[in-house]
């Protein structure tokens, strides 16, 4: 199980800067629950703190995105999967050559040695792997299995100013969970966790619709409205 990484434990807390509000806990106290079900619900609340955002689990596969500026760069990918690796940048990556065909560096391959590939913590340079292909900003290479330490699976992405990334966990958390994560699109906020929170050891609603919920009534914080959880404090 060592190639799948770490194992997490449940996912209450979003850790990426300015996701404060993505908090399992906050929400079950503070949010106006346009619906919940046993283990997954969403909540109706401000915009903008963030716009959008969310880290998540899902079995063996843990995931996070946030909102960030636009450029620096526009567009960026950095994957492997299993034996394959593929760059893509725009404007391109320092040291990227102009073609690469089969390995063959036909143009603008002088930079290369500056080249560095970046994914969660593995770091890698233009020569540990086979280049099927390279064309101006972006390419795709084979290698072997975890070959000079990379991981198995792993995805680090922007587009303009939405940036994810993607990283293998064990299947099964420290505390037995399988899934759970809280994320906001927009006036959305999300909670996910199965097996469902328990009625007794979380402020868990349980079942929810527009506001009005059946378990945990007394644990509400004020009288939560529309549009109000997650509202920059004046």
């Amino acid at each position: 199980m060592e190639c799948f990484g770490n194992n997490q434990e449940n996912i209450t807390q979003a850790k990426a800067k300015g996701q404060e509000k993505l908090n399992r806990d906050a929400l079950f106290q503070e949010g106006w629950w346009l619906q919940y079900c046993l283990c997954r619900g969403v909540a109706v609340g401000d915009i903008g703190n963030p716009w959008f955002g969310e880290e998540a689990r899902n079995l063996c596969l843990h995931g996070m995105c946030e909102f960030t500026e636009i450029g620096n760069p526009f567009c960026q990918t950095n994957v492997t999967n299993f034996c394959i690796t593929s760059q893509c940048q725009f404007p391109k990556a320092e040291g990227s050559p102009t073609c690469v065909c089969f390995n063959k560096k036909l143009a603008g391959a002088e930079g290369t040695s500056g080249w560095k590939q970046k994914i969660f913590e593995w770091e890698g340079n233009f020569d540990q792997q086979f280049w099927l292909y390279y064309l101006l900003c972006g390419g795709c290479s084979v290698h072997g299995l975890r070959a000079d330490g990379r991981p198995l699976y792993s995805l680090v992405q922007k587009q303009f100013c939405i940036k994810r990334s993607i990283e293998l966990v064990q299947p099964v958390g420290k505390d037995g969970n399988l899934c759970s994560g809280v994320g906001t699109s927009l006036c959305f906020w999300s909670h996910c966790q199965f097996p469902p929170a328990k009625a007794e050891d979380t402020d868990t609603p349980f079942f929810a619709l527009c506001g009005w919920r059946l378990k945990n009534k007394d644990k509400v914080k004020g009288a939560p409205k529309p549009m109000s959880y997650g509202k920059a404090q004046a």
